[in-house]
């Protein structure tokens, strides 16, 4: 092996996912989601987060960058931070990690009954 892993240290499975550290919600055009999850985010307190704590931002908007007929989704994602007091500089990176609905999985996996959804 090119770089072993010390005595003791097993490696990572490939099915593990690191906790995210930003919690992002679609949110439509209806009021009482919108006020539900401003009270959420008044709650957590600014530049206390972590990848254990991450900071719930509400996506403003996820504009496609790169025209229809190419064959990549290019996105230009604006999240709202303007209450977590993050500060940040151009080469800062942001983790983000989405969730499939569930009734999307479904149907991917009907197109695909030969794999295994576990």
């Amino acid at each position: 092996q090119v770089f072993p892993l010390p005595e003791g240290v097993q490696p990572i499975g490939k099915d593990v996912l690191p906790p995210p550290k930003y919690k992002m919600t679609w949110v439509e055009d209806d009021e009482d989601d919108i006020k539900e999850i401003v009270e959420e985010m008044k709650t957590e307190k600014p530049g206390d987060y972590s990848q254990s704590s991450p900071f719930h931002s509400p996506v403003i908007s996820c504009a496609r960058q790169t025209p229809a007929e190419h064959f990549q989704d290019v996105r230009l994602v604006r999240l709202d931070i303007s209450n977590s007091g993050m500060r940040y500089k151009p080469g800062d990176v942001a983790l983000i990690q989405p969730s499939n609905l569930h009734h999307h999985v479904d149907q991917f996996f009907s197109l695909f009954p030969g794999l295994d959804p576990e």
